[in-house]
């Protein structure tokens, strides 16, 4: 049991991004094509944190904005 536990914990640890991160990086893409936050893409988070991946992707471009995003 412990040997499947430190395999799944290393296969997750190796993403490249988590997962909430790429779905806040979705819908800042989603919102940048002109689709409304609640209204077309929906989520329960507030919408400051997608103002942000908005604006970093908006300045970068959709791999660009993570880059920007995790500079700062």
């Amino acid at each position: 049991m412990l040997c499947v536990a430190l395999r799944i914990r290393v296969a997750v640890s190796g993403r490249a991004c988590p997962t909430t991160k790429r779905f806040y990086a979705v819908v800042a893409r989603e919102m940048l094509v002109g689709h409304a936050l609640y209204r077309d893409v929906v989520d329960h988070k507030p919408p400051a944190i997608y103002v942000v991946y908005v604006a970093t992707q908006a300045v970068g471009g959709p791999t660009g904005g993570m880059v920007v995003l995790h500079a700062c």
